[in-house]
């Protein structure tokens, strides 16, 4: 038989224990934060028939998406993110109760060029509001965005822009086609890594604006200050224009309830580049960004979207949404060396001494894992003791009981502290609340040394 060579493809990436364990414990993290907000769970195929979603999608995405005939000969294609396959469902399901709140965990698939942080296989976690237009809405998916890289000990910016502002530059600058103005904001969506000046190449090259336009487009991209001054300055170069007008009005009041919930003012910035590359948006739009590791790109993201779940009902119905990029997540606290280490989720080691005394070492186990405390047992009751020691402390797990002779005639087993080094002889009765207390004591695990993703 031929010997294959074991690979994976490029842009994937394997997880083992020591990147799974605080993968799972951010999930954890995010989603307690959004059934505080009063999410409730959902789940939906990772494919889908291709019209369905790739109906509202641009045509830079088409090309980022994994698309073939399945064996019925149907057109189908992996989800892409978890927004449109949310549209789908409540299309399907108009009886639901609105507002609608969901959150929802699963991987996402696109065709980007890989890079730090970058993937073509990536886990989201989602958030989304279906059926109502309250400012509301907008306001706790930004602050949800906050508390979690708060929980997560990172402290990010989350950049905030409406994309009727847009929709008011347009009426301002007389651009009367939708389909140069789609040009224009995919350019304005590179501003950030162009410049200045490669908005005008492209912008000139690319959309035909030239001239007054080409000027009054720069100027809004170098708007700058405070968050009202940003609003005043927008004000002032857009005018009386209608939909330019009301994103601005709706981000004043999306930032006086942020004032309301207590969050702090400094976590929020209104950037007039923002534009996010998706065509569903259609009022607030945000992203996550990490000050130290803009590179990265955004950890998160979201917006409204009114307009998406119409194209299945022919009607518009109020969205918006939050999505978490998990494993960008993951890479950045790599790459800051804040990383937990943690190879195993077991807190105790329970040792063996001979396979007459593997009962004694069972009963430990049992009674530990009864006591909700992650605990692994020595699975070889042969194995040598300082070969149990070693895989213990290359584990990472911080205390083991050894469960020898000795202790068993005495009823009692001894507690290994393997940070501190010290040890002490406990009953059987008294080792579950014994040990709870010990690791509520136990230093936290330390971030990783290594980085990259």
């Amino acid at each position: 038989m031929a010997k294959v060579e074991p690979r994976i493809l490029k842009g994937f990436r394997d997880y083992p224990p020591e990147l799974m364990i605080p993968r799972m414990r951010m999930v954890r993290e995010i989603t307690e934060v959004f059934e505080r907000f009063g999410f409730a769970p959902l789940d939906t195929p990772a494919i889908e028939y291709s019209d369905v979603l790739l109906g509202k999608y641009g045509g830079e995405t088409d090309k980022q998406v994994t698309r073939f005939k399945d064996q019925g000969d149907r057109d189908v294609t992996m989800r892409f993110d978890l927004t449109v396959p949310l549209a789908r469902f409540m299309a399907m399901n108009r009886q639901l109760p609105k507002p609608f709140k969901r959150y929802q965990v699963g991987n996402v698939w696109r065709g980007e060029k890989p890079g730090p942080g970058r993937f073509r296989e990536f886990m989201q976690c989602d958030a989304d509001i279906v059926g109502s237009s309250s400012m509301m809405c907008d306001a706790e998916c930004l602050v949800m965005a906050h508390t979690i890289m708060k929980r997560l000990g990172l402290d990010a910016i989350v950049q905030v822009n409406n994309r009727l502002i847009f929709r008011g530059m347009q009426q301002a600058l007389g651009i009367d086609s939708d389909e140069q103005m789609t040009i224009v904001l995919r350019i304005l969506d590179k501003y950030l890594k162009i410049g200045e000046k490669g908005v005008r190449e492209e912008l000139a090259r690319d959309a035909t604006i030239d001239g007054t336009r080409l000027e009054r487009i720069c100027e809004y991209l170098r708007i700058s200050g405070g968050n009202e001054d940003v609003l005043r300055q927008m004000e002032s170069m857009l005018g009386s224009a209608g939909e330019g007008k009301a994103g601005i009005t709706q981000l004043r009041e999306v930032f006086a309830l942020i004032a309301q919930m207590d969050a702090p003012a400094s976590a929020f910035q209104i950037v007039p580049s923002l534009v996010r590359g998706a065509d569903y948006y259609t009022g607030t739009i945000f992203e996550i960004v990490l000050p130290e590791l803009i590179s990265f790109g955004s950890m998160g993201s979201g917006g409204r979207y009114d307009g998406l779940i119409g194209m299945f009902l022919n009607e518009d119905v109020p969205a918006i949404g939050l999505s978490m990029g998990i494993d960008r997540t993951l890479a950045a606290l790599e790459e800051l060396k804040k990383l937990p280490v943690a190879s195993s989720p077991a807190k105790v080691f329970v040792t063996a001494f001979s396979a007459e005394q593997y009962a004694y070492s069972i009963r430990i186990a049992t009674v530990l894992r009864a006591a909700a405390i992650p605990t692994e047992l020595a699975l070889d009751p042969d194995a040598k003791f300082k070969k149990q020691m070693s895989y213990a402390s290359a584990k990472g797990i911080p205390l083991v009981v050894i469960a020898g002779p000795d202790e068993a005639a005495k009823n009692v087993v001894t507690v290994k502290d393997m940070t501190a080094g010290t040890q002490s002889q406990h009953a059987i009765d008294t080792l579950a609340a014994h040990i709870k207390g010990a690791l509520q004591k136990t230093p936290p695990e330390q971030p990783s040394g290594t980085s990259g993703a």
